[in-house]
């Protein structure tokens, strides 16, 4: 048994389970089957008050899985063999020795069974990069459209993309509606000119992490965090040129609206949030290394050496640490108004096959990936935030942090809008925001260069 991480507390005491690593595997011997009982009882990654909290079971389809039937069942089923392929990025994987994998083994394994002759495989794909799944994508259409997958998980700022390039019909309402209820975040994400793309699945948002006592309380305003004269630090840069989720988040906490068509909604918000940066950049709040920051890891890191302030992180970040200390604590990142606020990232199937019976097929697979005990289980352990609301009721109870994420953070986030006119926004204001907090522009003169439309 590895060792646990110190864990990562709330203000109020309460310690946040970490995962530990024990894991018991699933049984699978080949495709008779008498029982198949997923014990996914390894620990959690942050370790809790009194004792460490069972992870939940994906009892739907980890448990009590029925044997497969043989003869002129199995003839029948061979000769009308279908398969479903999905490529996804390594974290949806059910070949390494994690829990969240055996949790999925688990599920599809009770889907084959339930449809004999169907068999389920996932092809990993990097999560970005030359190598990503949009990328395959792409180079699949053009050179081999034979191999494309009947399902692919995207990030959901790229399914915009995929779909000009007519790789993924449009889904209907009724497709998103069997799936439950979603958070809106989470809905807002696969929706692009009045149609459906995807169905949500995983997301991650960001939040404040700071010194415990250093401050005694996590600011919720501006006003507050200069009072408090500690260093703010976020991702002011960026890694492609678009904007920064914390630039987004400052500009709907301060009353702006993030739309799909790249207008300014509000330009009164948007010059207050670059008088903010200007006023913290001169008050020594924001330190000026932040505008060389394009990631948050980095932030981290640069959190981590320091002895007091706060920074931008992310619930993916912290959740999927082991460097977590004792001493950090948590909070909303502080606004104009300081409302709760965040942005989410979050991944969607994108349904690619076009044949109506594949395309059921492919939709009744994800509608099992969602049900709540098996999203809810593999969301805890790959440490990401589930999409609907039911998963994460089926998280372990009892703990501060998962109720900082479940009712104040998830309810409160928005969503990055897809399309090419808000990509040229989200360039426009990371352009501004470089310029003010590097001298090069008044506040007033940044708000009015992002609202030109070129």
């Amino acid at each position: 048994m590895m060792k646990p991480a110190a864990s990562y507390t709330h203000s109020n005491g309460a310690p946040i389970p970490r995962r530990a690593a024990g894991r018991r595997r699933l049984l699978l011997i080949g495709m008779l089957v008498s029982a198949l009982t997923v014990l996914v009882a390894g620990c959690n990654r942050l370790s809790d008050a009194d004792e460490l909290t069972p992870a939940p079971v994906a009892s739907s389809t980890a448990a009590n899985v029925a044997p497969l039937t043989s003869g002129d069942e199995s003839a029948e089923a061979s000769t009308d063999a279908r398969q479903l392929v999905i490529w996804a990025p390594p974290f949806m994987s059910t070949t390494q020795d994690r829990n969240e994998d055996e949790v999925l083994a688990a599920a599809i394994t009770q889907f084959e069974q339930d449809r004999p002759n169907v068999r389920v495989e996932i092809q990993t794909k990097e999560e970005s990069g030359t190598s990503s799944v949009f990328n395959y994508l792409r180079s699949a259409q053009k050179a081999a459209p034979s191999v494309l997958p009947d399902i692919a998980l995207l990030p959901t700022d790229e399914l915009w993309q995929a779909a000009e390039l007519g790789l993924i019909p449009a889904l209907e309402p009724t497709d998103l509606a069997r799936m439950g209820d979603f958070y809106a975040f989470a809905r807002q994400g696969v929706a692009f000119d009045d149609q459906i793309l995807g169905v949500p699945y995983a997301a991650d948002m960001l939040h404040l992490a700071y010194h415990k006592g250093n401050p005694e309380t996590p600011p919720r305003t501006w006003e507050t965090l200069f009072d408090l004269k500690q260093p703010y630090l976020f991702p002011a840069a960026s890694p492609d040129g678009y904007s920064n989720d914390s630039l987004l988040l400052q500009y709907v906490g301060a009353g702006g609206e993030l739309l799909e068509s790249g207008e300014v909604s509000n330009p009164p918000a948007l010059e207050a949030v670059f008088e903010f940066l200007m006023d913290g950049r001169e008050l020594g709040i924001i330190p000026p290394e932040v505008d060389g920051y394009a990631r948050l890891q980095t932030v981290w890191e640069a959190f981590l050496a320091s002895e007091n302030g706060m920074a931008d992180t992310s619930v993916h970040l912290i959740l999927g640490r082991q460097d977590v200390p004792e001493t950090s604590d948590y909070g909303i990142i502080p606004t104009l108004f300081g409302e709760p606020t965040t942005i989410a990232r979050t991944w969607a199937f994108a349904v690619l096959s076009d044949d109506p019976e594949q395309r059921e097929l492919a939709l009744a697979l994800i509608q099992a990936l969602l049900e709540p005990s098996v999203h809810g289980s593999w969301s805890q352990f790959s440490a990401r935030v589930p999409t609907q609301p039911a998963a994460f009721d089926a998280w372990s109870s009892g703990n501060a942090y998962y109720e900082f994420l479940r009712s104040e953070l998830a309810p409160a986030a928005v969503a990055i809008p897809n399309g090419r006119r808000f990509a040229d926004f989200s360039a426009r204001l990371q352009e501004a925001q470089h310029k003010v907090l590097s001298g090069q522009s008044s506040p007033a003169d940044a708000a009015l260069d992002v609202q030109v439309t070129p």
